[in-house]
């Protein structure tokens, strides 16, 4: 009898070493998405567009390791002051890619682009009107009222692989719509309604802390609660509105626009592609522009993952902001000057 409690005792230490190790091993792998996961003390929930960055805020966030200062002007956008970003500049609309998630101002789409320009002598004024875990249905309400407020003449929108996701949660809660079905209010206290008040509670606590674990526990609680009701939104499909109203607004203020397919990194585009379901809603997400200008940047090799990615596999590093501007440039001159920039 000794001899199989023995024997029961070191099974179970064995499972208890293996289960760990599978956890640390786990855990390290989703330590890659804290770029991702981990929302700066800039951010703030926001009734008219879901989510924005505070006004002028500045803080130093740690991306792999180093440094970085994350800084925003009067309106919350990325880069420059109100003074220096002159009207009929050319208008960047995205998420996290155009925001620039772990990168330097001057490393972003917006920085790059206009060095790239420059060095043809074109002195073209890019605005960064990125922001992260944004999609279409978002999109739109912020960039109309950047439109108003600087007057573009040009606009570059982004489409990128998890516009489906970002469109679910940002539907989840929305509290009204306009005649076109694009969201106009958030309900600011959604994540407190969806979970036991208990947990709510518990998982702010957890946020207080600038801890790499609870940061990613905290992510997946939230996803969860949200996820369950993923089955009361998945037979409707409103993926195309935001693009719609989008091109409509563009089109009646005769503003010139080209979209931008954007690829994250293998891994992320791997999951795409496996869910059949999330595979056809991105490329409706394609065909609900295709008709107008589109871009369609090449998803990149596993063997350069290291090259252009960032830690997480999923943003673009500053050279690979570099090479997608490279990819992108050609046409883009053609379609400047075609709009005579």
């Amino acid at each position: 009898m000794k001899v199989i409690k023995v024997k029961l005792s070191i099974l179970m230490v064995c499972f208890s070493a293996v289960l760990l190790s599978a956890s640390v091993i786990h855990l390290n792998q989703y330590k890659r998405y804290l770029t991702f996961i981990k929302m700066p003390k800039c951010f703030e929930w926001n009734q008219k567009y879901s989510h924005v960055f505070k006004a002028n805020c500045e803080e130093t966030i740690r991306v792999e390791g180093q440094p970085l200062i994350l800084k925003t002007n009067e309106l919350g956008l990325r880069e420059k002051s109100i003074a220096e970003i002159a009207k009929a500049g050319i208008l960047l609309i995205g998420d996290s890619q155009i925001e620039g998630v772990g990168l330097r101002n001057e490393d972003t789409f917006g920085a790059q682009l206009s060095n790239v320009f420059r060095q043809d002598d074109k002195q073209l004024e890019f605005i960064n009107g990125g922001l992260r875990r944004t999609s279409a249905l978002t999109q739109v309400v912020r960039m109309k009222d950047l439109v108003s407020r600087f007057e573009p003449s040009y606009v570059i929108w982004t489409i990128t692989e998890n516009d489906y996701d970002d469109d679910f949660m940002s539907l989840r809660r929305a509290t009204s719509f306009d005649q076109n079905n694009i969201p106009t209010s958030y309900d600011l206290w959604f994540y407190r309604k969806i979970m036991p008040p208990w947990l709510y509670d518990f998982v702010m606590f957890m946020d207080s802390f600038d801890v790499d674990t609870l940061s990613i526990a905290r992510h997946f609680v939230v996803r969860y609660f949200v996820s369950k009701q993923f089955e009361t939104w998945q037979n409707s499909d409103p993926i195309c509105d935001g693009y719609t109203e989008g091109i409509r607004f563009l089109k009646s203020r005769k503003i010139p626009f080209i979209f931008v397919s954007v690829p994250f990194g293998p891994d992320y585009n791997a999951f795409f592609q496996s869910e059949s379901d999330l595979k056809n809603k991105l490329k409706k997400v394609e065909s609900c522009v295709q008709a107008e200008a589109l871009i369609q940047l090449d998803q990149p090799e596993l063997s350069e993952v290291k090259d252009f990615f960032q830690q997480d596999y999923m943003h673009l590093n500053a050279k690979g902001v570099e090479k997608a501007i490279q990819m992108m440039r050609p046409r883009l001159q053609a379609e400047f000057k075609k709009a005579g920039k």
